[in-house]
């Protein structure tokens, strides 16, 4: 019997080692919650990666600083981001209860935009949401 192999391409991005079918793609196809700031947070990257802008606008948290209530600008300008954007590692660095700091390794315009970022997440409910960031 032989075994599959997963396709390289049918990898979540967020790095889980898991088909994008059974990590992120619950998430931003409704059928599931992120249960923790991590998972949330690599669902909002794989959201960025697979153009998922209506989860990365519905998983912010309306009292963050990066709210936005033009939600059509906010969506164009997220659309944008993503689309120029070549996304290309994720590595979480460490959890704790309610942050993620993580590096993101990204090109744009053949420019490195690699970054270091703490997040900030918020629960409400059950429900996990992106408050705020600060880069290193």
């Amino acid at each position: 019997m032989k075994m599959k192999k997963k396709k390289r391409s049918n990898l979540c991005p967020c790095q889980s080692s898991l088909t994008y079918a059974k990590c992120c793609k619950q998430f931003h196809s409704g059928k599931a919650e992120a249960d923790s700031p991590e998972a949330l947070m690599r669902s909002r990257y794989s959201a960025y990666v697979k153009g998922e802008i209506d989860y990365l606008i519905n998983t912010t948290d309306m009292n963050g600083p990066l709210w936005r209530n033009d939600r059509d600008e906010w969506f164009e300008e997220l659309s944008l981001f993503s689309r120029e954007t070549h996304f290309q590692g994720l590595e979480i660095l460490d959890v704790s209860s309610h942050y993620v700091r993580f590096e993101a390794t990204l090109e744009i315009d053949g420019n490195d935009a690699s970054f270091i970022e703490t997040s900030r997440f918020t629960e409400e409910g059950e429900k996990w949401f992106y408050h705020s960031a600060e880069f290193e």
